[in-house]
């Protein structure tokens, strides 16, 4: 029962995002809050321009690293459509997904960066690059459902899951991700890795049968 109403959280949180996107795609672009994002966005490339070579084998900053390559990436790609796809419904609304997805990410970055964010998430998202980054699109999105979901089914205090005992440190894993969707910032930059996963499996694919959906 509490893995389905965890489940149910996870779509209505989804639908969400996709309302927050029409929002976004209603907006016009050059408002006071774009302007806003692309100094900041200047701010934080700058910051990591800063980073010693030496940090780039830190979990924080490879995670870090490879989603913004990403986001860029995603951005090149809209930018070199046709003028004529571009000012198309569809063609707004895919450029009011990465803005959405650039915002609501931004949180997570700046944990990324000072070092300060949770543990279990950030062991989540190890797993998640480590396999986007080999083309295992599967295994990153079992990862993605674990981090949101699945460890959710289990409440705090369990000891088994059926005739398997669980250790002491999954049991703290399970625990500190559990209420992931209950947190709407940690939501939002969560569902956004997964926006992210979907453009690299569309940018990078591999063996179909390693590919979501």
């Amino acid at each position: 029962a509490m893995r389905m109403e965890r489940l149910r959280q996870f779509h209505a949180a989804e639908k969400e995002m996709k309302e927050g996107q029409h929002n976004d795609f209603l907006g016009t672009q050059d408002t006071r809050e774009d302007k806003e994002e692309h100094r900041l966005k200047e701010a934080e490339e700058d910051e990591e321009h800063r980073l010693h070579k030496a940090d780039e084998n830190v979990p924080e900053f490879v995670v870090l690293h490879y989603l913004k390559k990403l986001l860029k990436e995603w951005e090149m790609s809209l930018d070199e459509r046709p003028e004529e796809e571009k000012k198309t419904a569809q063609g707004k609304v895919e450029a009011a997904s990465h803005r959405q997805c650039c915002r609501y990410i931004r949180p997570l970055f700046k944990l990324l960066r000072s070092r300060n964010a949770n543990e279990s998430i950030l062991s989540f998202l190890v797993r998640m690059v480590d396999y986007m980054k080999n083309g295992e699109y599967l295994k990153a999105n079992d990862q993605y459902l674990q981090m949101s979901i699945g460890n959710a089914a289990w409440p705090m205090g369990v000891t088994c899951v059926g005739i398997h005992e669980r250790s002491a440190r999954e049991k703290i894993h399970s625990n500190a991700v559990a209420h992931v969707l209950n947190d709407e910032t940690q939501r939002k930059y969560i569902q956004s890795v997964k926006r992210i996963m979907t453009f690299c499996q569309k940018k990078y694919p591999s063996d179909p049968s390693k590919h979501v959906g």
